[in-house]
């Protein structure tokens, strides 16, 4: 009897090789669809990335030189501190009121859209070498605003549409340090464009958005054959890539919208708490961002000089080629806040990957940008020009290295339709930073100081962190769809253990 239930327990040799090798198939199966994952997002990070990369830069380039040219053609346009920065926020009055058509055009047109607006941009920019008054420079500003509204959430969609959720918030942070490093390569040619003050009779400034905005146009045509429109027309990823990436992103979509499919819609976006809540302290930093992207060169005037009364050095020299000079010096000394601003930017983001955290990312950041711009000036009366542009660098870098976490929320929170609008309102109330930031420091500037107005600034970001510092995160829902989402592997036909039936191996489907 013994023998007997020993032989009832034992398996014959062929059921045990059968077995195992069913289980090194499926083991198998997932190994290879990881190396093969691994392989496409690789891919796309060095095929895709680069261009959408490319697009902001270009956007940020055309919409900022303003500050380069700033102490020329302030003088030229005879604009005070306030209407000049009524001008740099006027273009995000544009921008905002463009938002939602030109999301609409991008569904309807596809990627195309963004070449569209990137040749629209470019010749709109080129066009303010014609500026000759205060009115035309307002007009212009908000014409420009109007046609590079799409290109921020369009390249932000364009990304959801090859990674995942998980993939989203490191993909979007290189592509972002384009707004830091645009004013790095910027600052140089902007410095070598206004030294050819004079050249045929042209001013510097007009020379700079000349050619910039030609620059754009160029681009704007190459960008078109060189951007991968969906994951199936990826012309970098060989068939059953695109197959693989396709099914991954679509399967992602899936579990979502079976998770929590109240979050799918594209109504729903606007009765979610969350993203307004997300969108107000997006709101507070944007502000910020903006209000510094347009004024560095003449904080840094200011901190220079160690006069904080928003009176420019520059207006005391009257040579041109004086004035071009410091002008250069400015914009190139800038740069070393946007090369600290990218760096932080790329670090913070893959931090917050590894550790799966976001709020922490972003609160403790805009908490040492809040207080360091408070402190900019102390430093600068106490300690001089070093330590205030060192203090200066700390609160640009900490406003701009939050990119990564802050905009990875809405991909855990919304999917499918609701995912386009919930980025459409929450880069929209970004904007609505921009329509404040800049004209912000331009009236504490003219009525107060320089000194006012970045402790205002330092006000907003530790309001700012506070918000995200408390933020709630994506719901339990949309956490667990993610988290699935990601987990789930791509084979199209995944290995599994056959069942074994009279000692024959049966495949299951």
């Amino acid at each position: 009897m013994a023998s007997g239930k020993v032989a009832d327990h034992e398996q014959r040799p062929g059921e045990v090789d059968i077995t195992n090798r069913g289980i090194s198939t499926a083991d198998n199966g997932v190994a290879a669809d990881k190396v093969l994952g691994a392989r496409v997002i690789r891919k796309c990070c060095y095929y895709l990335l680069p261009w959408l990369w490319m697009l902001v830069f270009f956007t940020y380039l055309d919409r900022s030189n303003l500050s380069f040219a700033a102490f020329q053609f302030k003088k030229d346009i005879h604009l005070s501190n306030t209407v000049y920065g009524l001008g740099a926020s006027i273009f995000f009055v544009g921008y905002t009121v463009g938002q939602v058509p030109s999301n609409l055009c991008l569904k309807a047109i596809g990627a195309p859209w963004l070449t569209i607006i990137l040749v629209a941009w470019g010749l709109v920019s080129a066009l303010g070498c014609l500026i000759s008054t205060p009115n035309g420079y307002i007009v212009q500003r908000l014409i420009l605003g109007i046609v590079e509204s799409g290109t921020f959430p369009g390249m932000w969609f364009h990304i959801t549409t090859f990674f995942s959720a998980n993939e989203t918030g490191p993909a979007l942070a290189l592509v972002a340090t384009s707004t830091a490093l645009s004013q790095v390569i910027g600052a140089p040619i902007g410095a070598a464009l206004m030294l050819m003050d004079g050249l045929r009779g042209i001013r510097g400034w007009k020379w700079l958005f000349m050619l910039e905005g030609v620059i754009t146009m160029v681009f704007g045509v190459i960008f078109y054959f060189g951007l991968a429109q969906t994951p199936l027309k990826a012309y970098f990823l060989k068939p059953e890539e695109r197959t693989w990436l396709d099914n991954r992103q679509k399967r992602e979509a899936q579990i979502r919208a079976s998770a929590n499919p109240n979050s799918g819609s594209m109504i729903s976006s606007f009765f979610n708490f969350r993203i307004w809540w997300l969108a107000l302290a997006w709101l507070l930093e944007e502000t910020v961002r903006y209000g510094i992207l347009f004024w560095v060169p003449l904080l840094l005037d200011g901190i220079i000089s160690g006069n904080f009364n928003g009176k420019s050095a520059v207006t005391s020299l009257a040579d041109p080629k004086a004035q071009a000079w410091y002008s250069a010096k400015l914009a190139l000394i800038s740069a070393i806040l946007y090369v600290s601003a990218a760096i932080a930017m790329t670090l913070i983001a893959w931090s917050s990957k590894q550790h799966r955290e976001k709020n922490l990312h972003t609160a403790i950041p805009l908490l040492c940008s809040g207080i360091a711009f408070i402190c900019v000036p102390i430093a600068t009366q106490q300690r001089g020009t070093i330590a205030g542009f060192a203090v200066l660098c700390v609160a640009g870098a900490c406003t701009w290295c939050t990119f990564g976490p802050a905009w990875s929320w809405p991909a855990e929170i919304f999917h499918g339709p609701a995912r386009a609008s919930g980025i459409a309102l929450f880069n929209s109330c970004g904007a609505a930073g921009g329509i404040i930031g800049p004209y912000l420091i331009g009236y504490l500037s003219d009525h107060y100081s320089y000194g006012v107005a970045m402790t205002t600034l330092g006000a907003f970001n530790l309001a700012a962190a506070l918000l995200f510092g408390t933020f709630p995160g994506a719901s339990k829902a949309d956490k667990e769809a993610a988290l699935a989402a990601e987990q789930s592997t791509a084979v199209t036909h995944p290995a599994t253990s056959p069942k074994v039936t009279n000692g024959k191996a049966v495949e299951t489907a």
